[in-house]
């Protein structure tokens, strides 16, 4: 902080003012008049000399007020480039965290197709063993009731029992036919 500037009006008091001493002349001026003047310059330059110091003191909290805020000035202006630098630091671990994410992402969904994948095409081939299957067991029902047929056709049961069986084989037929 700077020191406190001297008042131009110190360099000379009311009481100086007051007790200054003239020369006397010969057609000099009246000494009671002077001694007016002067007392009542004296009083005026006291209140110039009250209002300079209330002034000079006025600029010096002025100055230490300056001084705070230029301060508080350069302390913000620290924190705003911390506060900079730390979004900058934050945008880039976000950044860096969601391509981690995504990459995650996308090994799991490739996972999970894959396993989709693997899993469709296990119930394909069951499907298919399935229908294989039937076909087979269609067949050797079909082949077993044939036999039966041909027996029952061979022996002496009776026709309303062929015909029964007739009529189960052509439903079994039309129901192979209609798929």
């Amino acid at each position: 902080m700077e020191r406190q500037t001297k008042a131009l009006s110190d360099d000379l008091n009311p009481t100086e003012i007051k007790t200054k001493e003239f020369g006397r002349t010969l057609l000099g001026y009246s000494p009671k008049e002077v001694v007016g003047f002067l007392d009542a310059t004296a009083k005026a330059w006291e209140r110039v000399q009250k209002n300079e110091r209330a002034l000079l003191q006025m600029i010096e909290n002025l100055k230490m007020e300056l001084s705070e805020w230029k301060s508080k000035e350069a302390e913000l202006d620290r924190l705003r480039s911390q506060a900079v630098a730390d979004a900058d630091s934050i945008r880039s671990q976000a950044k860096r965290d969601a391509e981690r994410t995504l990459e995650e992402v996308r090994g799991r969904i490739l996972g999970i197709r894959d396993r989709t994948e693997s899993w469709l095409e296990r119930v394909i081939s069951s499907l298919e063993n399935v229908e294989r299957e039937r076909e087979k067991f269609q067949v050797s029902i079909k082949s077993v009731l044939d036999q039966h047929y041909s027996l029952l056709k061979s022996s002496e049961y009776t026709v309303p029992l062929s015909r029964q069986l007739t009529e189960v084989l052509g439903e079994i037929g039309a129901g192979d036919a209609a798929q």
